[in-house]
């Protein structure tokens, strides 16, 4: 009784999880088990693991494979830990970004399995971009703002130098646009 209590208790934590969390043989990659929150990263999945999930490591990004693998060799060993960001093909084609954190457990000589847990990322490295380009660009032409011009300057001056090659930077100017602003407003003045 005290065993399907406890059964039962996992169960419900493992189907609230907001993440995606999973067991797997560590030997194999025959997958044990997956929380229902895999529907928000493969919405319509049906349940039958053998044929569906490894298609979801299919969808990793080509040049995230690499990063998967290196991960995988982290859990080469009992005990071992990693995580790790990567991109995925979401069901539609769009691209998915997911954060995956996983485990090697067992002792000899019950099997060993990879518990993990997987999360949708999406929103908040598209908010990161953002930011980011917020902090580099000019809202109102879109090109780079003063410190990112530097920035980036800076870094073509050294690669010049390094190659050896010229470098030319050329500067345009307006005269007396300040009176267009003043005449006719700032909105104008945008517009030209």
């Amino acid at each position: 009784r005290q065993l399907e209590e406890e059964k039962e208790r996992f169960q419900q934590l493992v189907e609230n999880l907001r993440e995606v969390f999973f067991v797997r043989e560590a030997d194999s990659t025959r997958v044990l088990y997956v929380s229902p929150s895999v529907q928000k990263l493969w919405p319509g999945f049906d349940g039958d693991l053998e044929r569906v999930w490894p298609n979801f490591f299919a969808r990793v990004f080509a040049e995230d494979r690499e990063k998967l693998a290196m991960m995988q060799q982290n859990l080469s060993q009992p005990g071992g830990v990693a995580d790790l960001e990567y991109r995925m093909h979401g069901p539609n084609g769009e691209v998915r970004w997911v954060w995956g954190r996983a485990t090697h457990l067992g002792r000899a000589p019950e099997p060993d399995w990879i518990v993990g847990v997987i999360e949708d990322i999406t929103d908040r490295k598209r908010l990161e971009q953002a930011l980011s380009k917020m902090a580099k660009t000019d809202p109102l032409t879109g090109l780079a703002n003063r410190a990112h011009f530097f920035e980036q300057g800076e870094l073509e001056r050294y690669r010049a130098n390094r190659y050896g090659h010229p470098l030319a930077v050329l500067m345009i100017d307006i005269d007396y646009f300040k009176q267009v602003n003043d005449t006719y407003g700032h909105a104008v003045g945008d517009m030209v």
